[in-house]
């Protein structure tokens, strides 16, 4: 995994458990033999991380973007927005609603620029202490701004009238639904972007220091599950970095989608409404 060291950290690298210099050999039971027992009846991932205590696949799953997100080329330091074009935000509902703001600059580029993670609050409190103050940093002021979320946020609750979606338009977003809630199509989505170029470079660039969790989430975390016979589950296991990948998932759905050129018509639509006229008579 390519990713940089904080300044202020060090990292030591434990030798391996049948490296010369393996330590802690004679606590274990049978000493040097317990390791390689395990490296007899295990599979050549599993041994290469706990093993020899190399970095390697994780064996409990496979990576979801594993083919298609390369780290080296997909993630840099800052991706800056671009003028003129709406900040398209991918939205996941429920009990941890993450935000993912993204935009589809004039290259055809998905830039995602600032992931906003939530745990354990509602959707309403979330857009006010997490989403809204992140908006009002320097670099989004002005921009236009719709929200593309769950179309499951459709749904009204057992307890209330109102949906995800009415609650997004009282705090004053412009909002719709995802094309899909397939997820095969929203994978599909995401891999359309990584898999494409514009002019030589990638085609869906990350901001490495403002999306951590979700270039972890890219760079294996958020993965396929296997089933106890070993087989891969055909949906990726919810963790940790699903949450975040889901919100990414309708942002791309909706920026491949063609809804981009439907949003910024209806943005710019508003912003040509002609004021109302008023009657001369409105004054006697």
């Amino acid at each position: 995994m390519d990713q940089d060291v904080p300044p202020d950290w060090q990292v030591f690298i434990q030798p391996g458990g049948l490296d010369d210099a393996a330590e802690n050999i004679d606590n274990l039971p049978g000493g040097r033999e317990y390791y390689e027992r395990l490296a007899r009846s295990n599979g050549d991932d599993w041994v290469k991380r706990y093993v020899h205590a190399q970095y390697g696949a994780d064996p409990s799953g496979s990576a979801v973007f594993k083919e298609s997100f390369k780290h080296a080329f997909h993630v840099v330091d800052e991706v800056t927005p671009v003028n003129g074009y709406p900040l398209i935000i991918g939205q996941d509902f429920g009990r941890n609603p993450c935000s993912i703001i993204t935009q589809l600059d004039h290259r055809g580029r998905l830039l995602v620029l600032e992931e906003v993670l939530a745990d354990d609050i509602g959707l309403e409190l979330h857009i006010q202490r997490n989403l809204r103050p992140r908006l009002s940093q320097e670099r989004y002021l002005g921009r236009s701004v719709v929200i593309v979320g769950d179309p499951a946020g459709k749904q009204r609750s057992t307890s209330y009238e109102e949906t995800s979606f009415d609650l997004l338009k009282r705090e004053g977003f412009m909002c719709y639904p995802a094309p899909t809630n397939n997820i095969d199509a929203r994978l599909r989505a995401v891999e359309s972007f990584l898999l494409a170029q514009r002019d030589g470079g990638p085609a869906m660039l990350f901001d490495k220091n403002r999306c951590p969790q979700t270039v972890m989430g890219m760079n294996g975390g958020y993965r396929f599950a296997k089933t106890r016979t070993g087989q891969l589950r055909p949906v990726p296991d919810k963790n940790e970095y699903s949450h975040i990948a889901d919100a990414l998932q309708y942002a791309a759905s909706a920026a491949g989608n063609g809804m981009s050129g439907m949003i910024s018509a209806r943005i710019h639509g508003r912003r040509r409404e002609p004021k109302p006229k008023v009657s001369s008579l409105a004054w006697t």
